[in-house]
């Protein structure tokens, strides 16, 4: 289950049940939910790319319902994919939470 609480900006909180579909240790994680419809899910894959500056993070979320709804909810996704890697970093580099 992912769950959020007061998330981006528009203080969304709420769950969401989805699957893991593939799990490499520091390498990847696939898995599906339910960003738009309960009734259709999509798939995101994270890659984990060691390059010479660091840590890369590869986001790949496909599978949005070719609508309004669908093309609203993949430009909500992609905000909160960038939200969400940046709490990520710094959490990683300085121990920061957000609260």
């Amino acid at each position: 289950m992912f769950e959020w609480k007061d998330w981006g900006a528009d203080h969304f909180s709420g769950g969401d049940h989805g699957i893991i579909l593939e799990f490499k240790e520091n390498e990847l994680l696939s898995f599906t939910w339910h960003p738009d419809q309960p009734d259709y899910a999509t798939r995101v894959d994270l890659r984990l790319e060691e390059t010479s500056e660091g840590i890369v993070i590869r986001t790949c979320e496909q599978g949005f319902r070719d609508s309004p709804e669908g093309l609203y909810a993949m430009l909500q996704s992609a905000a909160g994919w960038g939200e969400a890697v940046t709490y990520l970093k710094i959490y990683l580099e300085q121990g920061l939470q957000r609260y």
